[in-house]
């Protein structure tokens, strides 16, 4: 899934591996092929159009201000 990211390099999103590892926080494969990661809304914008996306979503149980993930 980093691959996924590092397709971001493309639109200047994700410079390297490295910080396409730390921008990521969690990733599925049971129910769902998909990844979360740290990007501002404009960044998510650009991602939304690159091939092979098929939506991006809002994280609701990310709190930004605090860096925390308080999901389950």
């Amino acid at each position: 899934m980093i691959w996924a990211v590092l397709g971001c390099k493309q639109t200047e999103l994700v410079g390297s591996v490295e910080e396409a590892k730390q921008k990521m926080y969690a990733c599925s494969t049971t129910t769902y092929t998909g990844f979360q990661v740290v990007m501002s809304e404009e960044e998510s914008q650009k991602f939304e159009g690159l091939p092979g996306v098929i939506f991006v979503l809002p994280d609701s149980y990310i709190d930004p201000q605090n860096k925390e993930y308080g999901g389950k």
